[in-house]
């Protein structure tokens, strides 16, 4: 009887365990690459999907790439190295607007501000530039980073977000006080709702476009993280490039859903271009599923979306941009 017993214990942690195990994922295949080996004007760069064009901003080569979305070919190349007007320092990232291509020159200290149909200069906004995440909500930016935004460029931040007004040029905070350097966030609008996604722990939290706190969702159940976040807590003490490994790499929303890049790390090798995606449903998220996409050996940490159409860099250097399909989500209920 005791035998029959442990065998019956045995069975069930066996199954809950299988239980736990992520399950394998779709695959999705390009539907189209284009190769930008030749392109001088890319090396390093971020892509951001505007209403009109795909934008790539590339801190090496100083330079601000437009491509047509029908065929990828690069309508406009922008910029160059320098302090005057259209020239960069530093393009960290770009943020898109209603007819408008945000750039963050974060060496420059400003906001330089694109016509996106044609990419000609349509301002300056000086005196400071996001070092991370921005979004563009009416006429504000919100910004995550360390450091204060404008006339306040430079000075330790102890709240994670900062809103400027593109008008006047006034200044708000919000967010909870956190010691400097354990934050670093991927800033999204839903619904005028802000999603802050933070990329070193699974925590997504929704505010309201004031700034007040509506929720928190923490993800850290979810199987398919399980062997970065193990990866994470194993690593965080014995090697220091490690204790701020980030889980989320890159995160976009698709009509009512939330897609997030994340990192993979199973036996300690990552497994990279997986993708989790959540439906939004008042301020809180439902797991939906997960997929892979197919880079051909290659790897992506930039992605965005327009028209049911993802958009990523990939290859062993970020070479080549690569297009999915995304339809298929369209009938996940």
């Amino acid at each position: 009887m005791k035998k029959i017993f442990i065998l019956f214990l045995v069975v069930i942690v066996f199954g809950s365990c299988r239980n736990n195990k992520p399950p394998a994922l779709r695959q999705i295949n390009p539907k189209k690459v284009k190769n930008m080996e030749n392109d001088l004007s890319l090396s390093a760069y971020t892509l951001t999907c505007s209403d009109t064009t795909l934008v790539a901003s590339d801190y090496h080569t100083k330079k601000i790439s437009l491509f047509s979305y029908s065929n990828l070919r690069p309508m406009y190349v922008l910029g160059r190295s320098g302090r005057g007007p259209g020239e960069f320092s530093y393009p960290s990232s770009a943020a898109a607007g209603p007819g408008k291509i945000y750039v963050s020159d974060f060496e420059n200290d400003r906001i330089t501000v694109l016509n996106s149909s044609n990419g000609s200069l349509d301002t300056t906004i000086t005196g400071g530039s996001p070092s991370n995440s921005f979004l563009v909500t009416g006429n504000s930016l919100t910004v995550s980073g360390r450091y204060l935004f404008l006339s306040f460029s430079a000075v330790k931040n102890e709240v994670p977000f900062t809103r400027v007004n593109i008008n006047n040029g006034s200044v708000k905070h919000f967010g909870e006080k956190r010691r400097q350097g354990t934050y670093s966030y991927i800033l999204l609008i839903h619904h005028h709702t802000i999603i802050a996604v933070q990329q070193r722990n699974p925590l997504i939290k929704f505010y309201s476009e004031r700034g007040k706190l509506l929720a928190t969702n923490n993800l850290k159940r979810d199987p398919n993280l399980a062997g970065v976040l193990a990866y994470q807590k194993k690593f965080r003490e014995r090697s220091r490039p490690n204790r701020f490994l980030d889980i989320f790499s890159d995160a976009a929303v698709y009509h009512n859903d939330l897609i997030i890049n994340y990192n993979a790390w199973p036996h300690g090798k990552i497994k990279a271009n997986q993708y989790l995606v959540y439906k939004i449903s008042h301020h809180k998220l439902q797991k939906m599923t997960a997929f892979r996409t197919n880079i051909h050996g290659g790897y992506t940490d930039t992605f965005c979306i327009h028209n049911n159409m993802l958009y990523s860099n990939g290859g062993p250097h970020g070479f080549n941009i690569y297009v999915f399909d995304l339809s298929f989500l369209n009938n996940q209920k």
